[in-house]
């Protein structure tokens, strides 16, 4: 490889890491360096370059709602990746390198999958990047696809999956992760509980997820439990207070310049002003949101602002202006690949055409049209409004039998779909007492654990403390013992002189600051904040008096007090006096007993 070539690969590389430091903040720029490494990658053939440029590049069409792009981009990546892995040796250092871009590739066509509504396509292609994740090592970017995998099953209804999913990303997360993942995914297992009905927990979820930002100063997190708040008050229907958590949202979101979120919230607080009959205080939030997702390339919100639009101007009985906006929508989602909307759009369409008495044949038209996409993709919610709306297109053209069959049809499906409901709002309560059990179960384990490990550290650093004592005991006093022995032998020689050498070996001994320092050592692990809140309660305590309350505390005597200051018990006495004093104690008041407390 020549020096030219290396250089630029170097360049190549510098530009894709600086891409993918922008993927959650500015997806613009990382589409722009993206770009511009396959540009240079593609002119001096560097493949990988290439893929890795292909691979970054769908994480921003994913961004930006360009589903069907991103799933191109991705695949492209994994076909390039295949192709250089076949010629690399088995011990190359690249096979690293292409296995993370090949995991970052199928991690991007499942949220793709999962953004298009596409979802069960969604699945095989998490499940094979989580796996390479753990083979590479990478415990966060395996537990954000296990957290999409599990978003995945939550759009299935398989809430008990997609549970277990967030509990497994969430352990990923405490062990492997940030404080910021931890919260993420607490609030994921909020939002089960919200759809499974049990407001009540999601809502403590969210405010505990809203605490634990706000003490961290997490903006994007503050900002989504905010939503998340202001939703669960919306479902409720108490759109006034949901508005306030919205606006507090808001700001959030504007001040960290947030753009995706701002977009949405936006397009939230105007939804609950439409819910709640104020249709005309919801057009500039909407028009906002829609100026916004234009500015930032967001095909995906751009639709949402202007079913919003179509929402509002029909609630403002302003039909045939509702009408005129959903082409523009229609064509956004040509791009996007958005399946579910497109249906809801079609929709949309034959209900305004029905109502404004356009002819029958293009209502007809267009919601046959949204009745083939729902059928397709399971759209269940969606076919029976649809089959009503036809009844409704047939009887106007005259067609009875036609108008007789979707009417029935209607009603069946919003039957199967009632029962439905019910049969999951038992299995959901089901779940929710499960999920509660399990979580309680779990607690009680910790704790149990805790305790447990708690009680193992005490007796390990007494047996420690208890070890160090005998010890130096033992060496003392096999000092003593050949120093006596050979005093014995010698004491005819030179009796004074070996006396009282003796004699400083014991008060040494007993004396020692080596052994005081070690005492103190071990007394603080035990009780870390004991000195510090004493002396600060009471500054006027002299070092030697703080000793003291440290033995007073592990319940010494007074003979042991002047054993272990090697002093007369009398001025161990005086010791205690003087701390009682100072303590403000009276002769009733026990000394140890107050010394606890601290």
């Amino acid at each position: 490889m020549l020096p030219n070539e290396i250089q630029e690969r170097k360049k190549i590389d510098s530009l894709l890491a600086s891409a993918s430091e922008h993927r959650m903040t500015n997806t613009a720029k990382l589409l722009e360096l993206a770009g511009e490494a396959k540009r240079l990658s593609e002119k001096i053939g560097y493949e990988l370059g290439v893929a890795h440029s292909l691979s970054i590049t769908s994480w921003g069409d994913v961004m930006q709602g360009n589903y069907d792009k991103a799933i191109r981009d991705a695949t492209q990546a994994l076909q390039r990746l295949e192709k250089i892995s076949q010629r690399l040796h088995k011990r190359s250092a690249s096979l690293t390198l292409i296995q993370k871009c090949k995991a970052d590739a199928l991690h991007n066509i499942g949220t793709a999958h999962w953004g298009r509504g596409s979802f069960q396509e969604g699945i095989p292609f998490l499940e094979d990047a989580i796996k390479l994740h753990q083979s590479c090592k990478r415990y966060g970017a395996q537990a954000a696809s296990i957290n999409n995998l599990a978003l995945l099953y939550f759009n299935l209804r398989d809430y008990k999956k997609s549970l277990e999913l967030h509990q497994e990303a969430l352990a990923l997360r405490r062990a492997h992760g940030t404080e910021l993942e931890v919260t993420s995914s607490l609030s994921n297992i909020g939002t089960i509980y919200d759809r499974l009905g049990d407001f009540a927990s999601a809502l403590e979820n969210y405010q505990r997820a809203l605490k634990t930002c706000e003490k961290s100063n997490f903006p994007h997190l503050i900002c989504t439990s905010l939503m998340n708040i202001g939703t669960i008050h919306a479902e409720m229907h108490d759109y006034d207070d949901a508005i306030r958590y919205y606006q507090r949202a808001l700001s959030v979101a504007r001040e960290s310049q947030d753009k995706h979120s701002e977009g949405n919230i936006l397009g939230n607080i105007a939804l609950s002003m439409i819910y709640s009959r104020r249709a005309n205080e919801a057009m500039p939030f909407i028009e906002e949101s829609l100026a916004l997702a234009k500015q930032i390339g967001d095909k995906s919100g751009q639709v949402h602002a202007i079913y919003n639009r179509i929402q509002a101007l029909s609630a403002l009985n302003n039909k045939r202006d509702a009408l005129g906006y959903i082409d523009e929508a229609l064509n956004l989602l040509e791009q996007t690949g958005d399946k579910y909307y497109k249906t809801v759009m079609l929709y949309k369409r034959g209900e305004l055409l029905n109502e404004i008495g356009a002819p029958a044949k293009e209502a007809k038209r267009a919601l046959n049209e949204a009745l083939e996409l729902a059928t397709a993709h399971g759209f269940s919610d969606s076919i029976y409004k649809i089959h009503l709306a036809l009844a409704v297109a047939a009887e106007r053209d005259g067609k009875w039998s036609d108008a007789v069959f979707h009417l029935k049809e209607g009603h069946r499906i919003e039957r199967d779909l009632f029962n439905e409901k019910k049969t999951n709002q038992i299995r959901n309560l089901q779940i929710a007492y499960e999920v509660e059990k399990a979580q309680r179960e779990a607690e009680l384990a910790r704790l149990k654990a805790e305790q447990l490990q708690s009680e193992v550290d005490r007796k390990t650093r007494e047996l420690t403390t208890l070890s160090l004592y005998l010890t130096q005991k033992n060496e003392l006093f096999n000092e003593l013992k050949a120093r006596l022995l050979q005093t014995q032998e010698e004491l005819r020689k030179d009796k004074t002189e070996r006396l009282n050498e003796l004699i400083e070996i014991v008060e040494s001994g007993a004396k020692s600051e080596k052994d005081w320092k070690q005492f103190e050592k071990q007394f603080v692990e035990i009780n870390p904040e004991f000195l510090s809140k004493l002396s600060s309660a009471y500054p006027s305590l002299t070092p030697q008096e703080l000793k003291t309350c440290m033995l007073l505390k592990l319940g010494f005597s007074s003979k042991q007090i002047s054993a272990f200051f090697y002093c007369t018990i009398r001025n161990a006495e005086t010791l205690r006096y003087r701390v009682r004093k100072k303590l403000g104690l009276n002769a009733e008041m026990n000394l140890a007993t107050f010394l606890a407390q601290f």
